[in-house]
């Protein structure tokens, strides 16, 4: 049926204009020859009507959400509801590739409930990165995660019997970049003692990193732009962090947008006329103007404008420093790099970027080759209408982990519980986690407090 929405909105969107011209011409033709050519213009509102209604039934059975599933953190800028149950099915007035139930755990990630303690024998694997890690455009058991702990757990990494226990935690959120990531690791996937994390790293993850607004559809502050993003940077070569400058702004615009606009909830349908859509078209003056159809294909991963001045500096600053966490608390990161050569904005970039993983001591996946290779052949790894991973996309990041475990990795053993040199966060981490607290004012708190509180479920 999604093809039918693909194939006949052009018919659609020339309707009207037929039905009009058709009328036409079939009354001066009835003037001219009688009544016997009355059933032409019978038949074409029929067949008007009949495909109308088709495709109306179409977007009726699978509707489009608008929701709220991101709440403000004055430390991460933003994450996901937690417990927060939801259908996700992107950006178009309707569903024509997905329609997938989302419910993020108690911490606000997409994952399950996880003790912080690790019991003996377990291998566990954290992934780190935005929308393509959190991967709510495919059902839970189908995610990137998911896929690669099922795989784990019936093949372990290929040197003796699989682990005695196989976990691999989601801690992606929508429109992250890398200091969001390290924030993430800091305040909550340290907490898990992983033995491997893997960061998903492409040129969008690093654009956001240096981007200071997020526009009014994030937000829901219209008509503005908000920094409701912790900025980093790098002053006489430190590496420097500052809070949210419009936490408080965020925290007020969402509260107003969910008790007006959305009725005290976080979820509604939207709502779409392919009849009203039609005639709007019309009267701006051309054919289709407002009709559903084949939305924009999806862009290929990673392709943007080049990076602004300094940008892939600070982002391996960052991934260095995320780096030196995770070893110190005993843990292996992993650089997914899912970037083009392009779009580095050199050249010679990505060799640098495997020449920083060498340098860090960080493993690197060329992820980026297998997306080329996919594209080259006409695999489809990515939604039509979305530039997320569809099932196939997600099995296939699952399989690139995957190869660099068993190809790289030795087992290591959790039969011990970590000594205090490898807890998670040291204290100059614990230090600037609370200078950025205590920048966010006591006002902010209680709001904070206060909007997670009156939280109201769709």
């Amino acid at each position: 049926m999604s093809a039918l929405v693909d194939s006949l909105p052009a018919l659609c969107s020339l309707l009207p204009v037929g039905l009009v011209v058709t009328g036409g011409l079939t009354a001066l033709l009835a003037g001219w020859l009688g009544r016997r050519v009355l059933w032409l213009p019978v038949a074409v509102l029929v067949f008007g009507n009949v495909y109308i209604a088709t495709l109306q039934a179409y977007v009726l059975l699978h509707p489009g959400f608008d929701v709220l599933y991101a709440e403000p953190d004055p430390v991460l800028g933003w994450k996901q509801v937690p417990d927060f149950e939801h259908v996700r099915t992107g950006w178009l007035d309707w569903a024509p590739d997905y329609s997938v139930t989302v419910r993020p755990n108690s911490l606000g990630f997409r994952d399950l409930e996880r003790s912080f303690e690790k019991e003996p024998g377990t291998l566990r694997i954290a992934l780190l990165g935005a929308s393509m890690i959190e991967a709510a455009q495919v059902p839970f058991e189908q995610t990137a995660g998911q896929v690669l702990e099922a795989r784990l757990r019936a093949e372990g990494l290929g040197t003796g019997p699989p682990p005695a226990r196989v976990e691999v935690l989601n801690f992606g959120v929508p429109a992250h970049g890398t200091g969001q990531v390290l924030l993430v690791w800091e305040e909550y996937a340290s907490r898990f003692h992983p033995d491997f994390v893997f960061v998903y790293v492409s040129p969008h993850t690093f654009h956001l990193t240096v981007e200071e607004l997020q526009k009014e559809n994030f937000t829901g502050a219209k008509g503005r732009e908000l920094q409701a993003r912790p900025m980093f940077r790098l002053v006489d070569g430190e590496l420097r962090r500052s809070p949210p400058r419009d936490y408080e702004a965020f925290v007020a615009a969402q509260r107003q947008l969910i008790e007006t606009e959305y009725g005290g909830a976080r979820s509604r349908r939207r709502h779409y006329s392919v009849l009203r859509e039609c005639v709007g078209g019309l009267r701006r003056g051309w054919p289709g103007g407002g009709c559903p159809g084949p939305a924009p294909a999806a862009p290929v991963l990673g392709q943007r404008d080049p990076l602004a001045p300094g940008a892939l500096e600070l982002n391996l600053r960052i991934l260095a420093e995320l780096a030196k966490q995770v070893r110190t608390a005993g843990g292996k990161l992993i650089l997914v790099d899912a970037a083009r050569v392009e779009d580095l904005g050199r050249p010679r970039q990505r060799q640098r970027l495997m020449r920083f993983c060498a340098a860090h001591e960080i493993g690197y996946v060329p992820f980026h080759a297998e997306l080329l290779e996919a594209y080259a052949r006409g695999e489809s790894l990515v939604w039509a209408h979305d530039i997320h991973f569809n099932e196939a996309g997600n099995a296939r990041l699952a399989e690139a982990m995957h190869r660099w475990l068993t190809t790289h990795a030795r087992r290591r053993s959790s039969a011990q519980p970590r000594g205090a040199s490898a807890q998670p966060r040291g204290a100059s981490s614990a230090s600037r986690r609370s200078r950025m607290r205590r920048s966010v004012s006591g006002r902010s708190a209680a709001t904070s407090r206060s909007s997670r509180g009156s939280r109201t479920r769709s």
